[in-house]
């Protein structure tokens, strides 16, 4: 029995001084931090910057948009590139050209093709 009380005092004893010496040196570790820390100077000029200018670009602008209008351009040109290809399919073909996950010219055979919604 005092054999088993020994061991179990044992092995509090390792467990504490396992624990007790990362708490010291991460404490070492803070007071040395603490002591190279260099303070921070009592008093900043302030310097007075003028303030900048408003935008004056409205919100619902072409200029913020650009990539939507040359995709849009691009789209017609290359549509139109591919005109006479459109015309060489025929009407028993169909044709599907798409460029970044946009349809930019499209021809079907009138039987393929999808109805009208009424």
């Amino acid at each position: 029995m005092a054999s088993g009380r020994l061991r179990s005092l044992a092995t509090y004893v390792v467990l504490t001084v396992c624990a007790a010496v990362p708490a010291l040196g991460l404490g070492a570790l803070w007071r040395w931090a603490e002591a190279e820390r260099i303070p921070a100077p009592k008093d900043l000029a302030v310097v007075d910057q003028p303030v900048a200018s408003p935008l004056i670009t409205p919100v619902l602008s072409v200029r913020r948009a650009p990539q939507e209008l040359a995709r849009s351009a691009s789209g017609n040109l290359l549509a139109a590139a591919l005109a006479p290809v459109a015309a060489l399919a025929g009407d028993t073909s169909c044709l599907l050209v798409a460029a970044n996950q946009a349809v930019v010219l499209i021809t079907a055979h009138p039987r393929w093709s999808r109805p009208q919604a009424t």
